[in-house]
This record gives structure tokens, sequence and C-alpha cells, in this order.
């Protein structure tokens, strides 16, 4: 099962928001090969809505490069990336941190044990990429805490010291 969420913050200014829990359909993985994913579904419906204001979708979307080396189809995080690309979207993280997708430094899960990836992500348009701060938690940070998760948090303050979002 997936959720996606689309809202709209009005206050001080609209702004789009699309909130994302991916599973993929990983247990029906032969048929999902041959469909686009729900996410990538859910933003052919909501673009022209996506575009009418700034944006952002954000979430744990279950998917990262890698596993497009290990399938074939219409649900590859590629394909994500270029439909946001389209939208004018892309990940606050990879911008900040200039890295590319698949070769990300700071990971966001912790699978089971063995391995790290980075599969949450906050993709902004333009307007808002300019605007923010952002910043990306640790799992060492996180164990400082006392936070027991197997995701890490991302955040981005869109705050504008004397304006507002444009």
């Amino acid at each position: 099962m997936d959720v996606i969420i689309p809202f709209e913050v009005v206050t001080p200014r609209r702004l789009h928001v699309l909130a994302v829990w991916s599973y993929n359909n990983r247990h029906r993985k032969s048929e999902m090969d041959k469909l686009r994913g729900p996410v990538l579904c859910a933003i052919d419906f909501l673009a022209d809505w996506l575009r009418s204001a700034p944006s952002l979708i954000v979430g744990d979307f279950n998917n990262h490069p890698v596993w497009d080396k290990s399938t074939s189809g219409k649900n590859l995080f590629s394909e994500h990336l270029k439909t946001f690309e389209s939208l004018g979207m892309r990940s606050i993280y990879h911008q900040w941190l200039q890295e590319e997708h698949g070769k990300e430094t700071r990971h966001t899960h912790f699978w089971t044990g063995r391995n790290y990836y980075h599969i949450d992500y906050i993709f902004a348009s333009e307007s808002l990429r300019k605007s923010a701060q952002f910043d990306i938690m640790s799992f060492e940070a996180m164990r400082e805490l006392g936070i027991k998760s197997d995701h890490v948090p991302l955040w981005m303050d869109l705050s504008v010291p004397g304006g507002e979002i444009s």
C-alpha cells in the first residue's frame, strides 16, 4: 500500500505539498515492472497543481538508483527523477551537498541491520530551493538523543528573513 497525500498551506503564501510513503508494491514486483509506480501516477494526475504554486514532494520513497540496475520497467527511480525535473523540482539534499543520486555520503535509512540507503527525499520547486535552509540528522546524533528509528530526519527551513516565499 502507498500513501500519497496532497495538501495546501495557505499562510503566509500558498505552498503545495505532496506527502509520500511509497512501498512501491514490492510484493508484486513482476506486475509493477509493467506499470508506472504509484508516486509517478499521482504526479501525472497532480502535475498542473504542483506547477501552480511553489511545491514540495516529501517523504519515504523506498526507492534509490541502485535498484534501477536490478529491475526494468516504468517504476525506476531514474523515471521519478525525470518526472520531478520536468516539474522544475530537484532534491534539496542533492543540491545542498552537491552529490549525485546514488552516490550519497549521508544516508537516510538503515535497512534491517545490513545496508544503508538514501530513500527519503525533499524535492522542491526552484523558488523554494533558492530560499531554503537544509539539514539532515545523522544516525549517530539520533542515537545520542535516544531516538530509535531506521530513518533519519531531513528538514528544510522555508522562512525567508524580511520576505516571503515567492
